[in-house]
C-alpha cells in the first residue's frame, strides 16, 4: 500500500492543485480541507456532526478512515481506498442503508423486488451502477461528506 499526499505548491493560490488519484489499486490519501474564508466555525458540536457524516460516508463508499483530526477551521483525514472489488446486492443495500437510513433502504428493496417481478431488471442494474460509481472513490467520498456537512451547517 502506498501513501499519496497532495499539497498545494503555493499557500496563497486561488486555484487548488490537481489531485493525484490512483485507480485500480489500494491507496491511502492524506486529505486537508479548510473552512470557507478560513473562518473558525467548527466548535465541539459541529465537529461531532461532521464526524457522524464522515462515518456514514465511510460506510457507504467503502473507504476506511485510518485517522483524522478536526480543527476549528480545517480537517485532516488519512483515508484508505481499497482496490476495486465486486459488491453484491446485499452489501450494496447495507451500504445504502448506512447512508440513507432504514426506511429509504426498505423502499429501495421493495422497488427492486417489484422491478424484478415485472421483468424490468435493467432498471435495477441502472440504479446499481449509479450507486456503485459513488463507491471506492476518494473524490466521491469527499464530495459526499463536504456537501452533506455544508447542508447541515447552513
Amino acid at each position: 500500500m502506498r501513501l499519496y499526499v497532495c499539497c498545494p505548491t503555493e499557500r496563497n493560490t486561488a486555484m487548488r492543485t490537481k489531485r493525484i488519484k490512483i485507480e485500480g489499486m489500494d491507496a491511502c490519501y492524506h486529505v486537508v480541507s479548510r473552512v470557507v474564508d478560513r473562518g473558525f466555525r467548527l466548535d465541539d458540536v459541529e465537529k461531532e456532526i461532521f464526524c457522524k457524516i464522515m462515518r456514514k460516508g465511510e460506510a457507504f463508499c467503502g473507504v476506511r478512515i485510518l485517522t483524522y483530526v478536526i480543527m476549528s477551521n480545517h480537517f485532516h483525514l488519512l483515508v484508505h481506498v481499497p482496490a476495486p472489488a465486486p459488491v453484491d446486492d446485499e452489501t450494496l443495500m447495507d451500504r445504502f442503508e448506512a447512508l440513507y437510513g432504514t426506511e429509504e433502504a426498505k423502499t429501495m428493496r421493495r422497488r427492486w423486488e417489484a422491478w424484478h417481478k415485472d421483468g424490468e431488471d435493467e432498471f435495477v442494474e441502472e440504479e446499481r451502477q449509479v450507486l456503485l460509481r459513488r463507491m471506492g472513490d476518494i473524490s466521491e467520498f469527499l464530495k459526499l461528506v463536504k456537501q452533506r456537512y455544508s447542508i447541515s451547517y447552513n
